[in-house]
């Protein structure tokens, strides 16, 4: 049983990355004290962006845009923290590919790790409808009927690891720093 779950896993994943190439979502935590070099030096923000080490960043390829819906109901930002999360924060820097990058303060990280402590995986569970997903056009629109379960599973594991880096970074102090590209 567990060989033919993770053959699955396998044969879905493939399936996402050979189907969608691109719109893939990332973070990085920052020292607040760089937050001013960051927006001013493009080279500076590059290397942070780009080499930061494992437990400082996240990366949550095509799931960005299923969680964003799953925690909102939205497949657009809206004004509510829960939005922050995916779509929030101050845009600066050039373009990343598919908008600037969003900087979150230490004061908005630390409320959305608190509110992600409450919006747990069940939680996100109960509320998908792969129908609605789709009509959404929730991004990558074409797994969440095709999918069903898998494309769930897909998501939350993406979703477990942005809520621990969350966490972290809220313990830290940090700053996050996130683009899609």
């Amino acid at each position: 049983m567990l060989i033919r779950q993770l053959l699955a896993i396998v044969i879905f994943m493939f399936g996402l990355s050979s189907a969608n190439a691109s719109l893939v979502w990332s973070a990085v935590a920052v020292d607040p004290n760089q937050i001013q070099r960051l927006k001013s030096d493009n080279d500076f923000f590059e290397v942070t962006f780009d080499s930061a080490p494992e437990d400082r960043s996240v990366y949550l390829d095509k799931a960005w845009h299923g969680i964003h819906y799953l925690l909102t109901g939205s497949s657009t930002a809206t004004a509510t923290l829960a939005s922050k999360v995916i779509f929030g924060g101050e845009s600066f820097g050039p373009d990343q590919g598919y908008g600037q990058a969003q900087l979150l303060t230490p004061t908005e990280v630390k409320a959305i790790a608190a509110l992600l402590t409450t919006e747990t995986p069940e939680r996100l569970a109960a509320r998908y409808e792969p129908k609605a997903l789709e009509r959404s056009e929730i991004y990558p629109s074409v797994i969440w009927i095709r999918e069903g379960k898998e494309a769930l599973d897909y998501v939350l594991t993406f979703y477990r690891k942005l809520v621990k880096f969350y966490q972290q970074a809220a313990e830290r102090g940090d700053a996050v720093i996130f683009a899609v590209n």
